[in-house]
């Protein structure tokens, strides 16, 4: 089984709709990115654990603590714990135990880390991209072409993973 996790508010801040959502209401950003990954996990086509690990400081008073929402796990690191800590902390477990983890951060140095650890790296944007590919063929939108936007940018070990993922 492969783990995706995301550094959740590195994705909000990313992703242009949730940006503009988190404006507003960061706890309604957060909840998009959530139902987001809930969606996305059945539309996988195989076994995929999804972890979102948020900054707890930006919770207001909240110290750390996991929820399962939808088959999601979501993560809220401890008082004074970055959300990379975590993650790194993860992957490390992770990985040490056989799983096959990505991580979609778009913070260059973490990437860094997790790659130095053993994960695959994956960008908010490359997610997002990934989400709607994904998609498409779900609805049955083929468009006639056969286009990876996502292939130049990865290495031959995460175009296996992805593809696995894509085939079911």
């Amino acid at each position: 089984m492969t783990v995706l996790i995301l550094d959740g508010y590195n994705v909000i801040h990313s992703w242009p709709d949730l940006l503009r959502l988190k404006e507003s209401n960061l706890g309604h950003a957060r909840d998009k990115l959530i139902e987001e990954m809930i969606n996305l996990q059945p539309l996988l086509g195989v076994e995929v654990e999804i972890f979102i690990v948020f900054d707890a400081y930006r919770l207001g008073g909240r110290d750390g603590g996991q929820e399962e929402q939808g088959g999601v796990r979501v993560i809220y690191t401890r008082r004074g714990e970055t959300a990379d800590t975590c993650i790194e902390r993860l992957v490390g477990e992770l990985v040490a135990a056989g799983r096959e983890v990505v991580v979609v951060t778009g913070d260059w140095l973490e990437q860094r880390v997790v790659w130095g650890k053993g994960a695959l790296r994956l960008s908010p944007g490359g997610l997002k991209a990934l989400m709607l590919e994904v998609r498409r063929e779900m609805e049955g939108y083929t468009g006639g072409w056969d286009y990876n936007p996502l292939d130049g940018h990865l290495s031959p070990r995460e175009r296996t993973i992805l593809e696995k993922w894509r085939r079911g």
